[in-house]
């Protein structure tokens, strides 16, 4: 098990005290000169989901929700997407009601919590489009890689820094959040926004070595396989689709991040040591976290045997200690390390629905950003609990929205410029005349087709008259003059 320094929260508290400030400062100082309020309010909430930043005990990342429901009006075609967020929340309810009549409940707040986490995506869902979803992923971005960049300097000596101890006797640090492992999990999730999202290649290089350091220097193994699995199941169900995967030129990107790897072996001995001293211990058994996991599994699956159908109740899970023991007290844990196990605890056949929710959302739209980000959630959370973060209920959002902005043929969100240079890749057909369409010899569709479609979709009018449909292509330079 992993034991926390004696100096631990007293050296964190001012980090997350100055950075909540900060970010109180921040939001009133962008809403109040930006004419622009509902782009700097889903950057916001990106950002302080990926801090865990908290105001008063509540998640910032959901007060700013409430306030973007107050200052702004919910994009065309609500109910068009209610079924889902409909879907989300009901379920939730279902596992949070069990706080009223179960018989082990540990935290009554613990449901107010889950409801509050779920009403956070609907609104999202709700009030967004799927042109918003990349600007409100770029503030987890900003948020996670800053995360990362307190971490890599906590490392130098360069910020003040208290430690975690961990079962090899390897001290770690954790940045601004509680435990390395959550370092991990959202230097982790900067790794797949970076990769993603970001287009122009020095900041994709910069980004990714950041939050690769990051994660490599908090030797969390959950959030390692974590993000292989959703890497894996994103390109698998890529290649089964009928779209296939996007081909991008990433080998010099693999190359560095290599020498990074190698490099930082090299001027620290201990880093190579100190992997192979967690993950062969991992593989074979004999590193006591992980006996300590294997023995909270069969503490969770006693715990479930005597539960009745609707579960002990939400945060009963977490009376099941790090080593297995069942705790009759006041628990100081409120969820178990992994979620399936301790939903079921929790509500048994009423945790049921939202459990098969969210992994058919995740199977859905894995091809997204979003989904590839919530893929990555509930596999991490099967060792280290992340579902009550607001980042995977905004990986949840940003899954729904882009999976109903028709975008899955790419399996990402496109800009603008990335359809325009797929337009002008498509040579013309030999001896094409004017107003001939494009697909003349061609076996894929005549691409401005795409164009107008995701223009319309997107609202966005004002370029429409930019494109001229007969040839095909924009009437300028580019498709915008």
């Amino acid at each position: 098990m992993q034991a926390k320094s004696g100096m631990m929260g007293r050296m964190t508290s001012p980090l997350l005290l100055a950075a909540e400030l900060t970010l109180v400062a921040v939001c009133v100082l962008m809403l109040s000169i930006s004419a622009q309020r509902r782009p700097v309010l889903l950057a916001l909430i990106g950002f302080a989901a990926a801090l865990e930043l908290q105001v008063g005990g509540v998640h910032a990342a959901t007060a700013l929700t409430l306030l973007l429901v107050v200052m702004t009006r919910p994009a065309m075609g609500v109910w068009d997407r209610s079924r889902i967020p409909s879907a989300v929340v009901a379920t939730s309810a279902l596992l949070a009601s069990t706080v009223l009549f179960g018989d082990l409940v540990n935290r009554p707040i613990l449901g107010v919590q889950l409801m509050a986490l779920a009403l956070t995506a609907a609104v999202l869902v709700l009030w967004c489009d799927a042109s918003e979803v990349p600007q409100l992923l770029k503030g987890v971005l900003t948020g996670a890689t800053l995360g990362s960049a307190i971490a890599m300097l906590q490392n130098v000596r360069l910020v003040p820094a208290t430690y975690f101890l961990d079962s090899t006797g390897f001290a770690r640090v954790h940045s601004i959040y509680r435990e390395p492992d959550f370092l991990a999990v959202f230097a982790a999730v900067g790794v797949i926004l970076a990769f993603r999202l970001v287009h122009r290649r020095w900041l994709q290089v910069i980004l990714i070595a950041v939050n690769s350091a990051a994660l490599t220097y908090t030797f969390a193994r959950a959030a390692a396989l974590a993000l292989v699995v959703s890497a894996v199941v994103t390109t698998g169900l890529s290649l089964l689709s009928r779209g296939g995967v996007r081909r991008r030129r990433n080998g010099g990107l693999v190359i560095l991040l290599a020498c990074l790897l190698f490099g930082g072996m090299a001027v620290d001995p201990s880093l190579g040591a100190t992997m192979e001293t967690r993950f062969t211990g991992a593989l074979r058994g004999a590193d006591i976290s992980v006996q300590a996991r294997q023995r909270q599994v069969a503490g969770l699956a006693a715990l479930s045997d005597t539960a009745p159908w609707y579960g002990h109740g939400l945060s009963a899970g977490g009376r099941v200690t790090g080593f297995g023991a069942y705790d009759s007290g006041q628990a100081a844990n409120n969820v178990a390390s992994n979620w399936l196990l301790g939903w079921w605890v929790d509500g048994r056949w009423v945790a049921l629905p939202l459990i098969l929710t969210l992994i058919a959302i995740a199977l859905a739209t894995s091809r997204t950003i979003g989904g590839q980000l919530l893929v990555f959630a509930l596999v991490n959370s099967l060792f280290s609990n992340v579902l009550f973060f607001p980042v995977t209920w905004i990986a949840l959002a940003a899954a729904v929205l882009a999976a109903g902005g028709d975008n899955l043929v790419r399996g990402e969100l496109e800009p603008i410029h990335a359809v325009r240079l797929d337009l002008e890749g498509l040579r013309d057909p030999p001896d094409r005349g004017l107003g001939q369409p494009r697909t003349l010899g061609h076996r894929r569709p005549r691409p401005v087709r795409g164009i107008l479609r995701r223009l319309l979709r997107r609202g966005d009018h004002d370029r429409l008259h930019l494109i001229d449909a007969d040839r095909g292509r924009p009437l300028g330079p580019g498709l915008v003059q």
